[in-house]
């Protein structure tokens, strides 16, 4: 096995183990970028899901690497019914160099996501399919109604992001604004310069990770970095930092309370599917 690979393995598929690490080593040495594209086709259910993690998060800046893979994206890796590559698969897609024929492929794609049974696949669905509409016009109103529909039967956090989408889809004439703001970390309302330095040693660099990330399973890593556990209200603030960046709204982190806790007894209970970004 590549040691690329190797560097994924192991644990439980709740962590992203040293995801960011091969991100590092990537960016550093980008023919491994195929090493990692190869990794999602693994049965480790573990280790495609971090292959597929640390690529999403490598074409985030470099979109243009994903275009050998087209085909497999399309074909092949959106097939798979892994919630936890289908977080990452989602985003990938309309980062594609794709023609109509490709966005109405990837369109198909994304509207069957909507209906998995975990709503983080829905979410992120949804965000894709607002992405794959900025590029056609013509995708807008199917995108528009579907959105809107997600959010009837959606939990609150797609709802929310859902309000912010049709914001932006309900003025086709602009031009479609930056999603989450490039500030510095330390900038967001109810994150300082000890969080912000916290959030760097676990991979964050940016506002844009930060809002794609799940908050509950930064403030884990975050515990397992340090070597110790956070309070609770550090995971309040990742709440309200991300729904600042989603929403350009500005709330205290004890807004967040309730979510929080909600958020804390799902992923103790054995009943409860493990929410992982």
């Amino acid at each position: 096995m590549h040691p690329l690979l190797t560097l994924l393995q192991g644990g439980y598929r709740r962590s992203i183990g040293q995801s960011n690490e091969a991100v590092a080593r990537v960016l550093a040495q980008p023919e491994l970028f195929a090493v990692l594209m190869s990794g999602i086709a693994l049965e480790d259910a573990v280790l495609r899901m971090r292959c597929a993690d640390a690529a999403e998060k490598i074409s985030l800046r470099h979109p243009e690497w994903l275009a050998p893979y087209q085909r497999v994206l399309l074909n092949d890796y959106s097939r798979i019914t892994q919630a936890e590559v289908r977080w990452h698969v989602a985003a990938m897609l309309p980062r594609l160099p794709l023609d109509a024929a490709g966005r109405r492929r990837v369109l198909d794609i994304l509207l069957d996501y909507s209906n998995d049974r975990s709503s983080i696949v829905k979410t992120l669905a949804m965000q894709a399919l607002f992405d794959l509409a900025a590029q056609d016009a013509a995708l807008r109103p199917q995108v528009r109604q579907h959105i809107a529909e997600l959010m009837v039967i959606g939990t609150a956090a797609m709802k929310a992001r859902g309000r912010h989408l049709l914001a932006q889809l309900d003025r086709p004439s602009a031009p479609y604004p930056a999603l989450v703001p490039r500030d510095r970390l330390e900038d967001l309302p109810n994150i300082g310069a000890r969080i912000a330095a916290d959030l760097r040693a676990i991979g964050i660099q940016e506002t844009a990770q930060l809002a794609q990330c799940d908050a509950l399973n930064l403030y884990r890593n975050l515990a397992a970095t340090m070597g110790k556990r956070h309070d609770p209200c550090v995971l309040y603030t990742l709440l309200a930092a991300q729904h600042y960046l989603r929403n350009t709204e500005n709330l205290p982190w004890w807004k967040f309370t309730a979510q929080g806790k909600q958020l804390l007894h799902e992923a103790a209970s054995p009943h409860v599917p493990q929410k992982v970004r």
